[in-house]
Parts: C-alpha cells; sequence; structure tokens
C-alpha cells in the first residue's frame, strides 16, 4: 500500500514525486501545486487557520497525482495559481471542470469573505468607518464614513470598476473562462447595491 498524501492523495508516479519532493524533479510546479490543493481540503491544522476551506473536497480522478499533472499540463500554469472560485461561484470542488489558473491579483480581486468584525473592504479608524481597497498590492482608502453600509457601498462601487477593468485587460488561453467568472462575481456586487438597472455591464 502506497503512502497517501492527506489520506486521500495517491502516488501513482512514484519516482518522479520523490525527486519532487526534494525540488529536484522537473516537474516540482506539478507536485506541490497537487499537494497544497489537498492540503487546503484535507489538513485540519491548515482549517484551523483558514476555515473558508472548511467542507472543500478534490474530485476523484484529481487524488491521482499522474491524472492532475496530465490536466495542469494542458493548462496555462506558468507564474499563475489555481483557483476554484473564479468559474463557479462559491464551489468547494477542485475539479476539471470547476478549476482555472488565474494570475494572483485575480485571487486577492474575487475574495470577498470577511477577517474581522467588519465586512470585507470597511475598517474603524475613530468614530469613523473606513472603506479601503487594494490595487496591484497597494491599500487605497476610498473614504470615511459614518456608517459600515456607507463604508462597504464604497468598497462595492470600487471594486466593481476594478473588476470591469481587469475583465477587458486579461490575456492568456484561459482568459474567456475567467472573464465570464469575473462578470458573475461583478453582478453579485452590484445587486447588492441595487446597480444593475442604472449601471450597465
Amino acid at each position: 500500500m502506497k503512502k497517501l498524501a492527506f489520506g486521500v492523495g495517491i502516488y501513482d508516479k512514484e519516482n518522479v514525486v520523490n525527486a519532487e519532493i526534494r525540488g529536484q524533479g522537473s516537474n516540482s510546479k506539478y507536485y506541490w501545486t497537487w499537494r497544497r490543493m489537498l492540503l487546503r481540503c484535507y489538513s485540519e491544522e491548515y482549517h484551523k487557520r483558514n476555515p473558508t476551506y472548511i467542507n472543500c473536497t478534490v474530485c476523484n480522478e484529481w487524488k491521482y497525482y499522474s491524472v492532475f499533472v496530465a490536466w495542469m499540463e494542458t493548462q496555462d500554469h506558468v507564474d499563475r495559481h489555481l483557483d476554484k472560485d473564479v468559474r463557479v461561484l462559491g464551489n468547494k470542488v477542485y475539479s476539471p471542470g470547476t478549476c482555472v489558473f488565474v494570475p494572483s491579483y485575480i485571487n486577492t480581486l474575487i475574495l470577498d469573505f470577511n477577517r474581522g468584525p467588519y465586512p470585507k473592504g470597511v475598517g474603524k479608524k475613530g468614530n469613523k468607518f473606513v472603506s479601503r481597497i487594494t490595487v496591484d498590492g497597494k491599500d487605497i482608502v476610498l473614504g470615511y464614513y459614518y456608517t459600515i453600509k456607507e463604508a462597504r457601498d464604497a468598497y462595492i462601487v470600487a471594486k466593481v470598476d476594478k473588476i470591469k477593468y481587469e475583465v477587458y485587460n486579461i490575456k492568456g488561453p484561459q482568459s474567456e473562462l475567467i472573464k465570464i467568472g469575473l462578470m458573475k462575481h461583478r453582478a453579485i456586487l452590484m445587486d447588492e447595491l441595487n446597480l444593475l438597472k442604472i449601471i450597465k455591464i
């Protein structure tokens, strides 16, 4: 019985994997992408630090390392990150039909879960709520508001504009898949502000 990765991942290319674990294999990028995917889904320690990944799973075929590698070889993966959320909103399953490789800034763009007591994009400073958005790795203050709703609304408007900009500028073989997913996220944000009828998508 071969050793399993996180109790589920099957090392079915053992000689190659042994080299990749040591970082010596030419395909080490494949191995570590596969292993980090399994980590996010099946590591209890990881879930303690990142509870949003609780109940995430990997499809049965991708539990085989060789199958995942065969798929990854067909993808535009260089300098990109495996993403499960762009194509299918609220997705919990890593699979060929739900995942795509995206630039790191796209990952940051679509994340919208709370990390503290306030909604994403909102913080507290003094007696006011501050609205912020991250653009190109830089934290930009959008303004200061008396209510959480006002601060959140300012964040959503800025994010809607940022997503539209990225949709028009992203390049690559999988760009159409990413564009469609981003527009879905944009529509949900616009719906939160009831903007669908007054802002052209």
